[in-house]
């Protein structure tokens, strides 16, 4: 279907960045207006629907099949996709490296940076990764029943 439209309109990709862009520049704005504006939305969907979380995992689950199935059908189609696959992936370490050779300090800066803005930063990351764990083996657990 993406590569229909491709296909269709020349300028496909460009539009689909702008959208990017606009949708990226559109949360940051309202972040930036009210910091708790996600938490408060996030909230009151929970409230409404009590399932949330289990509909928003069971979404995740089935776009990851979905995916899963997709990269099969392109690994039948396309003979060189691991190989196309493991070159993004060392073209992206290659990167960091590059990055890191540069500054040795970068991701230390950088974390530093995101830290001095949100000072709540690793106690959120736990909490995020401590959740996630919870959700999946609440998962896990009705998946055995």
């Amino acid at each position: 279907m993406q590569a229909q439209a491709q296909r269709e309109d020349p300028d496909y990709a460009k539009k689909k960045q702008a959208l990017k862009n606009y949708r990226r520049n559109y949360y940051l704005a309202l972040k930036k207006k009210d910091p708790d504006y996600f938490k408060k939305s996030y909230q009151a969907r929970k409230e409404k629907d009590p399932d949330l979380v289990k509909n928003l995992y069971q979404a995740s689950k089935s776009r990851k099949k979905i995916k899963e199935k997709m990269q099969a059908q392109a690994q039948r189609e396309d003979p060189d996709y691991a190989k196309k696959k493991q070159a993004l992936k060392n073209y992206r370490r290659n990167y960091y490296l590059a990055l890191k050779k540069k500054d040795p300090d970068y991701f230390k800066k950088s974390y530093q940076a995101r830290k001095e803005k949100d000072p709540d930063l690793v106690k959120n990351l736990y909490q995020a990764s401590k959740s996630r764990k919870k959700i999946k083996e609440k998962m896990q657990a009705q998946a055995q029943r």
